[in-house]
């Protein structure tokens, strides 16, 4: 066996080995954390009901205080006088 033969059968051995250390690295990889929903994370029975706001169920939480439409994303009232 020539050093060139050598040297290709090390280097075929090398891409093999490199190949197997990435499906390691793949099957080893933790699982990633999965993403956080916005939201509140606490039971619906700590939720107080607003009713419906264009078209959506808007409550807030009695322990975080998470709203589920934001205020700020609430039309102003028509007619502020019968309103209030």
């Amino acid at each position: 066996m020539t050093d060139a033969d050598v040297i290709a059968v090390l280097t075929r051995i090398a891409d093999e080995l490199a190949g197997i250390r990435m499906l390691l690295e793949v099957i080893a990889a933790p699982e990633p954390e999965p993403k956080a929903e916005p939201g509140c994370p606490h039971p619906e029975d700590e939720r107080v009901s607003f009713g419906m706001t264009n078209g959506l169920p808007d409550w807030e939480c009695r322990l975080c205080q998470f709203r589920s439409i934001p205020p700020e994303t609430v039309a102003p009232c028509p007619r502020p006088p019968r309103c209030l």
